[in-house]
């Protein structure tokens, strides 16, 4: 494990995204148990996001905008 303090934009831009929509942390998190990640946790989501990383962070981090992307998405066309 490894700590990357340059990451910590990310948390703001993310976290921003997500409210925008009226959702919250644990809705990405819910939502990515759902998708294949049932194990993932929210304090393990927000270390990610945080800076975080892993063998696996890169990748969370990347389903997790998928699935703002999606949502925001939806949210356009409704």
């Amino acid at each position: 494990m490894k700590w990357c303090s340059k990451s910590t934009p990310l948390r703001s831009e993310f976290k921003s995204r997500v409210y925008a929509m009226g959702r919250t942390l644990t809705d990405v998190v819910n939502e990515m148990n759902r998708r294949g990640y049932p194990t993932l946790r929210l304090n393990t989501f927000t270390r990610y996001l945080g800076g975080w990383q892993t063998e696996y962070g890169d990748e969370v981090i990347a389903a997790a905008r998928k699935i703002v992307d999606e949502w925001e998405r939806n949210q356009r066309s409704a």
